[in-house]
């Protein structure tokens, strides 16, 4: 009995199952119908479909196809009743009025329109988010100018608690009305130092397609006005200065950061800061000028200490980014460090300082034993962090490089790899290892430790190691012949060590022996160049690096990067320069000059980026 009962059970429940199933099915084919009618205009098919589905579910998406498929008709008595019955139900809703106002507004009959919208204005109650879903509505129906008094109203009936600015910003935006954006978008400002970072990103998506440069414009004469309206508000000053800081107008806003250092009584912190926007965009001038303003603040200030390491760095990137620095440009540097360590103390605090001022000493002013010094001090201090040690450790292998002391190079090398196996670090330790067996002649070690490079997290040693590993594979695997690899190794390595002479005589070498043999010639071309940028010889240098770039081998993105920047910098050849950086961007879109390239060609071309 009980197993009879069972299978009765069972039974009826498959077939309840059975039967709902294929009702479910049922009305997803009607309602796939249904859409496509209405998606083919339709609609009085559509409209038949869903009054059916309607009367079975009444969901907010088949109110939607129903009703905006009597619109579509022109059926607009049967729209009119199905949202009456919506308002009966929920007379207060703001939305159903917005209906109503929709369908007389698609009749014509513009006095009914007026009135339910309205009706819809006086229904909002003092809820920020049924204010936000009625203003939806009416964007939705493409009533924004309705959907801004929406906003209005509602910032006055919630006492201003909330602006709903944001909102605002986007219905002006979408309307074009550029003013009242930024006005809105200013406005929230007044409510408090919360809103700038959310009102700084929001700028940056509404102007980042600003190529006329309209928008900024407007943004700026937006806030010199609030300024002048709100003289006691700091956050529309911070703003002023944000915005010149993104059109890269770093003098002006250096003016703007002083006046609000000073009334707000800071130590100099914002001023810091911006040194480093200038630095990062190789305005040494301006980053020095507020370094100097915090300096001259006296020993008293927090970040006085900061300010003297930090303008010392400057002065060091102005020249030697530069290949036309002079004697005397490396010897006021070189002052700056010595007066900089006398007065900081050689600590962990400026060890990065000892490490810089090092490497100037061995790389610029030939001074390899003072160098070493500096740098074993450094790593003796007891309190410096491991990681701060492995820079010195890779810096001072450089120097024992130079020094022709390549083992001791590739011990201290092998420390720092070993110490971070698993960081950036190691992988720049174990790429300077391989650079060793490259140079020493041991190819075949040196490109098994930079095949496993090729996957370095860094972009920077992924490219130098496939760069190597690709020198190295293309001349040693269809000869057993080495000699020319060896010698070009050689050559490399003594322009490293600085031995210019030495590299030249050993290039002409290696071109006169085996010129019309090996593929060499693009990189001995691309060495020259480095050379001949080191002696300021810029004519030879140009035709070197043009001659490697039309060679068209793994060097010619760099050649040609290198030449664009000859021509920015040195030979003061702009237009020629922008024609070389454009060259990069077409036709080397994978290079990691790109970036840069892009940035450089805008500048010269005279856009302003935001």
């Amino acid at each position: 009995m009980i197993k009879s009962l069972r299978t009765i059970l069972i039974f009826g429940f498959c077939l309840f199952t059975f039967y709902f199933l294929g009702a479910q099915d049922k009305m997803q084919i009607q309602l796939d119908l249904g859409k496509q009618f209405y998606s083919e205009g339709a609609y009085d098919k559509s409209s038949e479909i869903f009054e059916e589905l309607y009367k079975k579910y009444k969901t907010e998406e088949n109110y939607e196809y129903l009703l905006n498929s009597y619109v579509g008709s022109k059926n607009y008595k049967s729209a009119e009743k199905l949202v009456e019955k919506k308002i009966k139900e929920f007379p207060q809703s703001t939305l159903f009025q917005i209906d109503l106002g929709f369908v007389f507004s698609a009749a014509g009959d513009e006095k009914k329109t007026i009135k339910s919208f309205e009706k819809a204005l006086q229904l909002l109650p003092a809820d920020n988010q049924e204010i936000i879903f009625t203003a939806a509505r009416f964007i939705k129906r493409k009533q924004n100018d309705w959907a801004i008094q929406t906003y209005l109203k509602g910032r006055k009936l919630v006492h201003n608690d909330y602006p709903f600015s944001f909102e605002l910003a986007e219905v002006y935006k979408s309307q074009g009305n550029i003013s009242e954006m930024m006005n809105e978008y200013l406005f929230v400002l007044e409510y408090g130092e919360g809103y700038l970072a959310e009102v700084q990103n929001a700028l940056i998506n509404a102007i980042g397609d600003d190529a006329s440069g309209k928008k900024k414009k407007v943004l700026k004469d937006n806030l010199l006005k609030k300024i002048q309206e709100n003289p006691n508000n700091d956050l529309y000053l911070e703003m002023l200065v944000w915005e010149l800081i993104q059109e890269k107008e770093f003098s002006t806003a250096l003016i703007q950061t002083k006046a609000l250092d000073k009334r707000k009584r800071e130590e100099g912190e914002r001023l810091i800061r911006l040194s480093e926007f200038c630095l990062k965009n190789e305005d040494y001038e301006t980053a020095a000028k507020a370094l100097k303003y915090v300096i001259e603040k006296g020993e008293s200030s927090m970040y006085y200490r900061r300010a003297k390491m930090d303008y010392v760095k400057v002065l060091n990137q102005k020249i030697t980014t530069r290949p036309d620095y002079t004697p005397q440009d490396l010897n006021e540097l070189e002052n700056a460090y010595v007066s900089g360590l006398k007065e900081l103390g050689k600590n962990t605090f400026t060890l990065e300082m000892m490490q810089d001022y090092s490497h100037l000493l061995a790389f610029y002013l030939h001074n390899t034993n003072k160098a070493i010094e500096l740098l074993q001090e450094a790593i003796a201090m007891p309190r410096a962090s491991t990681q701060q040690i492995a820079e010195c450790k890779l810096e001072l292998g450089d120097i024992y490089l130079i020094s022709n002391k390549i083992w001791d190079a590739s011990l201290l090398y092998s420390q720092v790899e070993l110490d971070f196996k698993f960081d950036v670090l190691g992988q720049d330790a174990k790429y300077r290892n391989a650079k060793i067996s490259y140079y020493t002649g041991d190819f075949k070690w040196a490109k098994a430790q930079l095949d496993i490079l090729k996957a370095a997290t860094d972009r920077l040693i992924a490219n130098d190691a496939m760069y190597l590993s690709l020198l190295i594979t293309g001349n040693t695997i269809m000869d057993t012949i080495t000699t020319p690899l060896e010698m070009f190794a050689r050559a490399d390595l003594l322009e490293f060590q600085n031995k210019d002479s030495l590299c030249l005589l050993t290039l002409d070498s290696l071109e006169s022996e085996f010129k019309s043999r090996y593929n060499l010639m693009d990189d001995v071309m691309y060495l020259r160049a480095q050379i001949y940028l080191k002696k300021h010889q810029w004519t030879e240098a140009a035709d070197a690096l043009q001659k490697t770039y039309e060679h068209k081998d793994l060097l010619a993105d760099d050649a040609l990067f290198q030449l664009a920047n000859l021509y920015e910098n040195i030979l003061n050849d702009k237009a020629k320069a922008q024609e070389k950086y454009e060259e990069i961007l077409f036709k080397f879109p994978g290079s990691i000059y790109v970036e840069e390239a892009r940035k450089r060609f805008r500048r010269l071309r005279g856009d302003k980026e935001f």
